[in-house]
């Protein structure tokens, strides 16, 4: 599927995943939502379970009421059952999932996840939550405004968006 269209207007296509991450800290799990080349709505918890995604679906939804977004998400049991669909479909959204063992849809999350750890994760040791939940966040704010893309015409992906939407 060619998404690039999706890419370039607010609000058109989220893309959801989970992820678990502890060192001598205890192991925790956080949850990004992606919004057209900017990672928003950073949630952490210790055990997942499904009213911490709805409570991070529904975040975006008050901020974003009138958005109707194609909805990209791996197979986990949060985006598969019956009560989050019902989500989805409260707002006129379009669930996307790759078949099984695949991530196509859920690429950009992904490849995330790979440069997340790879420049930020991999290189330090957190010996608290709180260190590991601050340096998260101060990476997505780099990553939205301080890293410059290739593929995004050498801008960070804030600045593209911006230069995109004014054109």
């Amino acid at each position: 599927n060619d998404f690039t269209a999706l890419d370039i207007l607010p609000h058109r296509r989220y893309v959801v995943d989970k992820a678990a991450a502890g060192q001598t800290c205890s192991r925790r799990k956080f949850i990004l939502l992606y919004l057209n080349h900017k990672w928003i709505y950073t949630e952490f918890w210790i055990d997942p379970n499904n009213q911490l995604v709805f409570d991070t679906f529904d975040r975006a939804v008050r901020a974003n009421p009138s958005a109707h977004p194609l909805f990209h998400s791996d197979r986990g049991y949060q985006y598969t059952n019956r009560q989050f669909k019902a989500k989805l479909d409260g707002i006129h959204a379009t669930q996307s999932m790759s078949r099984p063992g695949r991530c196509i849809d859920n690429g950009p999350m992904e490849g995330f996840w790979g440069i997340l750890k790879s420049e930020m994760y991999y290189l330090r040791q957190f010996h608290t939550f709180e260190e590991l939940k601050k340096a998260i966040d101060e990476h997505i704010d780099f990553y939205n405004t301080r890293r410059l893309q290739a593929k995004l015409k050498g801008l960070a992906p804030l600045a593209y968006r911006n230069q995109t939407l004014v054109a």
